[in-house]
């Protein structure tokens, strides 16, 4: 994965231009996405929510390959946090 692109920025590019030439006219790593290894430590993964306050983020497999996604939902009786997973290592 090489960007992670908000619907709201993307209606507001220019269409008269490659999506890599809107991206490369804004701030360096603006758009670079925050992706955990499916190696990597659950607390370490969880320190990057909280840093960035991520919703969602992209998992890859050791080798790179997309293999699913981490997300947060909100729940909106009791308002906590809940980790959900959408991630299979057989995807690989």
């Amino acid at each position: 994965m090489q960007y992670a692109i908000p619907l709201e920025d993307l209606i507001l590019f220019d269409f008269a231009k490659t999506l890599k030439q809107n991206i490369e006219s804004t701030q360096i790593d603006h758009y670079k996405p925050h992706m955990a290894n499916d190696m990597d430590l659950m607390q370490d993964v969880a320190d990057m929510f909280q840093e960035y306050d991520l919703n969602v983020i992209a998992v890859t497999s050791s080798t790179g390959i997309f293999a699913g996604s981490y997300h947060v939902m909100i729940s909106t009786t009791t308002s906590k946090r809940r980790n959900r997973a959408n991630y299979n290592p057989s995807w690989r």
